[in-house]
């Protein structure tokens, strides 16, 4: 069974690398959409969808691992939980401190793509209030009711304005 839980650690290794990549490829998102470079953009989110695709891909080896091993683990893809892939393997003392120090890792890999990706997003939908208000100001639209990711924006001061900043 030890050499069961070094094949699980393993998966888990690769899994912690892709995370370590997608992060990377996030950071550089952020670059392009800072720097509004469309090219690259566009290129990173092709990326993300390879890695995403690779970490889903690393989910279904883990649990087919179990299935070979015939360990019961009620779970599949959607569903799929590493505390839940760690109680269930058959070994206790250092293999398993060391796939729960991965699962820490990996957990927190995770929580910084969730935060890089929050502020990508934020970037953006900046970006496209400055694009908006640009175009109501050729158009010399200011009636015109104005949204964001949050829904309708605010009254506008009377008078164009290239840039409004809330506060």
């Amino acid at each position: 069974m030890e050499k069961f839980a070094c094949e699980v650690k393993n998966m888990l290794e690769k899994k912690l690398s892709l995370f370590q990549e997608l992060k990377l490829i996030f950071q550089k998102e952020k670059d392009c959409i800072v720097n509004i470079d469309i090219e690259s953009l566009w290129h990173t989110i092709k990326l993300k969808k390879e890695i995403g695709l690779k970490i889903v891909a690393q989910k279904e080896r883990i649990l087919a691992l179990f299935e070979e091993k015939h360990i019961l683990i009620d779970m599949d893809i959607a569903s799929f939980s590493l505390s839940k892939v760690i109680e269930h393997i058959p070994v206790s003392g250092t293999i398993k401190s060391d796939i729960t120090k991965l699962k820490t890792a990996i957990m927190v890999e995770a929580e910084e793509i969730k935060a890089i990706a929050h502020v990508n997003n934020n970037h953006v939908n900046s970006y496209l209030l400055v694009i908006d208000d640009v175009f109501a100001t050729i158009m010399d639209v200011t009636d015109k009711k104005q949204y964001n990711s949050s829904g309708p924006v605010p009254n506008r001061t009377k008078g164009n304005c290239l840039i409004r900043e809330e506060v």
